[in-house]
């Protein structure tokens, strides 16, 4: 309980309590009449000692109270959660950030203890120790057997099913229910699944999250047809092939439910929708929590697709005719192939011919970087009339984002349609350009130069995708501004429908002379430094059309580069390293070295090849400055001093190096450790460092010997990853 200080005050005899009111109205002539009087000093001197005394005391009471609390993990502060842990004997796991909780970890030891064995323990245990959702398969029920009259198993059979394609769809998924002979390698190791003592845990180290978020009025992205066959779509807006992803179920994990096949984040199949449409899509009413929904608009009424005149079909390129489709137009039906994103719509009947198209699905993704759905939390602070809001994800021309945002004194477009640079001026007060939550608006730049105009000394833009920039430039009206770009995809180069650049190089940024920029979780082109320039990217990818091609190269000399936690695919040209003084002079105390963990090369890949034998893959002009540590960079890379560097065979391998599929530029699981633990906090180098995939799978080792029965073997398999080098 609180304790009230005019109650113990009013405890005091009547004539000490007369005489402290006298002495205290002396002390408050000099404040103002509606002061609070909570201040000690502000009373009499008693009752100023009869609060610092109850203050004390409730400080005091407050302290006893909690022991109770800290006796039970549910409630017990944080600091004490170690502690319970070690009384019941709980694992320590290693820190995988928001995705684990040690409260719940702990509360359910004891528990998890009695249900030993059980696929549902198996399961709670793992998703807890490495955040990812998981099913776990018993493999010697899937086993091919000679059937026994005493014994008669109905499910799977002795033979493969060859009559059912769903089936076949989903071989070497968690779901495979097709009978397998005996396999004799070690599960652990990944060499063998089929056999008695073996248990699967298929995880999904990836998210599906939605393209757009629904609201009152929001029926999805406006999406263009082909340029060459004006019947086919495709989901991506940015004309590459990218799979729909199933949205999971919502479900409580619990050791008494176990997930099924509906809650994991998977690729949906060509199969699985022809099965079942009304599984992944509905006609409208219930979008939000389906997978997929398209929508038509005829003059001005929108109508959504019923899943009834949805079908599935593949339809992949011909071999010998590439951007021609397999498979013609049905009669009546929209055609969908959810492996590549692609659909067409009917020959005939009332969605043959709409004014418009409109899309709402679900993609897959590794690494939460580029323009992506944001919480609140990651939207920069409200600035109403320092900021330009996008509301939404729709793809906007750049010649148009006057005509949306009305006031020329927040944002005019000064060029026409069709000049070869597009000015976008900013109002006085504008510092911000920024998508809303859960928004990644689309930005089409028709391959022109884009140059923002400022204002301010410093602008930031966060949550935008920009295609097509040819490059992009922020410049200001005085003084040259301080740029941050935030949660960006920026594309220059070409790429035909599978993710793959073409070999020209465009950069998709460049700095202006004596420019301080700043890339956090972006994607990018290629990037051009500039005169006495300084760039920052940390949490990034850099890319250029190919390994051989310059990434990161100078305009002029004089500029510094620093890069943190990232990726760059390409060369790298720069003048200098950030992150100390020069080698050869020590520093001195009123000017220290500053944190390398914010200037310098520090935890990232460079991907790069020698252009010919003279041209170093990496050429950094001055060698006598700043430092590369825990970083992946070509032996033959003109750079400082290196320390905890990986310069040799072999080279990364990533899970897919086409941008738009789930696994890009994720870092394989079977990467060399050197590479895959290399960085200064034992995690993977280069921009998947903050997913923290070596403590997960540390922690997953530990989850299988702790809750394994004796005598059973568990083994780690991720589901439709490929791997690429």
């Amino acid at each position: 309980m609180a304790y009230r200080l005019d109650e113990f005050y009013a405890l005091l005899p009547a004539l000490h309590r007369l005489r402290d009111y006298e002495q205290g109205k002396t002390n408050q002539t000099r404040l103002a009449p509606d002061h609070p009087l909570l201040d000690p000093g502000d009373h009499g001197p008693l009752k100023s000692l009869l609060s610092v005394l109850l203050r004390e005391g409730q400080i005091l009471r407050e302290d006893i109270e909690a022991l109770y609390d800290d006796n039970f993990i549910e409630t017990c502060a944080p600091w004490v959660i170690p502690y319970i842990g070690d009384l019941v004997g709980a694992s320590e796991m290693e820190d995988i950030g928001d995705a684990q909780s040690d409260r719940a970890r702990i509360a359910t030891t004891l528990a998890l203890r009695r249900a030993k064995g059980t696929l549902a323990a198996l399961e709670y245990a793992t998703r807890g120790a490495t955040g990812w959702p998981v099913r776990a398969v018993e493999y010697w029920s899937r086993m091919a057997t000679t059937e026994s009259m005493a014994r008669v198993r109905m499910n799977p059979g002795g033979t493969a099913n060859l009559r059912d394609p769903v089936a076949h769809s989903k071989v070497n998924t968690a779901g495979d229910v097709t009978p397998r002979s005996a396999e004799f390698g070690q599960i652990e190791g990944g060499y063998g699944r089929w056999n008695l003592p073996n248990i699967g845990l298929h995880l999904y180290p990836f998210e599906a999250t939605a393209h757009g978020t629904p609201s009152a009025g929001y029926v999805g992205e406006s999406v263009q047809p082909d340029p060459v066959q004006p019947e086919y779509y495709r989901f991506s807006t940015l004309g590459l092939d990218e799979p729909l992803f199933q949205r999971p179920e919502v479900q409580d994990v619990s050791l008494t439910s176990r997930a099924d096949e509906a809650d994991m984040p998977m690729q949906i199949t060509r199969w699985m929708l022809d099965e079942d449409p009304s599984r992944f899509t509905t006609d409208g009413a219930m979008m939000a929590q389906k997978s997929f929904a398209i929508h038509m608009r005829f003059g001005g009424d929108i109508i959504a697709v019923p899943p009834a005149l949805i079908k599935a079909a593949t339809l992949q390129d011909f071999p010998d005719a590439p951007g021609k489709w397999q498979h013609a137009p049905h009669p009546n039906k929209l055609l969908v192939d959810p492996e590549l994103g692609r659909f067409s719509l009917p020959e005939t009947g009332p969605f043959h011919d709409p004014d418009e198209v409109f899309v709402f699905w679900h993609r897959g993704r590794a690494h939460a970087i580029g323009g992506h759905e944001r919480s609140a939390a990651l939207v920069p602070a409200a600035d109403p009339d320092g900021s330009i809001v996008f509301p939404r994800t729709e793809t906007l021309k750049v010649d148009d984002l006057g005509n949306l945002f009305t006031d020329p004194d927040k944002l005019a477009v000064t060029s026409a349609p069709g000049d070869p640079i597009v000015e976008i001026r900013l109002g006085k007060n504008i510092r911000r350009l920024v998508a809303d939550e859960g928004a990644f608006p689309t930005i089409d730049c028709g391959q022109r130069k884009v140059i923002i105009k400022t204002q301010q000394d410093e602008i930031v833009l966060s949550g935008l995708r920009f295609k097509d920039v040819r490059p992009l430039m922020i410049v200001g009206s005085k003084i040259t501004p301080a740029v941050k770009i935030e949660d960006c995809t920026l594309l220059a180069l070409g790429r035909d429908s599978g993710g793959v650049p073409s070999k020209q190089n465009y950069s998709a940024l460049k700095l202006s002379d004596g420019q301080g920029m700043q890339l956090s979780r972006c994607i990018s082109d290629p990037i051009a430094m500039a005169a006495d320039g300084e760039l920052t990217i940390q949490d990034s990818l850099v890319l250029a059309a190919g390994p051989s091609f310059s990434a990161v190269y100078e305009d002029e000399t004089g500029n510094v580069l620093n890069l943190l936690r990232s990726t760059i695919v390409g060369r790298i040209i720069a003048t200098e390293v950030g992150g100390g003084p020069r080698m050869d002079v020590p520093p001195l105390d009123i000017n220290p070295e500053p944190d390398p963990g914010i200037a310098g090369i520090q935890n990232s890949l460079i991907i790069a090849e020698r252009a010919n034998q003279a041209s170093p893959p990496v050429k950094i002009g001055r060698l006598d400055r700043g430092c590369v540590r825990y970083s992946y960079v070509p032996e033959e890379a003109r750079v400082p001093r290196r320390f905890a560097c990986v310069t040799v065979e072999p080279m990364p391998r990533f899970t897919s190096l086409r941008l738009g599929q789930p696994g890009f530029m994720h870092l394989s699981f079977d990467t060399d450790k050197r590479i895959f633990s290399g960085a200064d906090d034992g995690q993977e180098m280069g921009v998947g460092n903050r997913l923290r995939s070596t403590a997960r799978l540390n922690n997953l080792a530990r989850v299988r010997r702790e809750y394994m029965r004796f005598g059973y073997a568990a083994g780690a398999i991720f589901d439709i990853w490929e791997n690429e080098t």
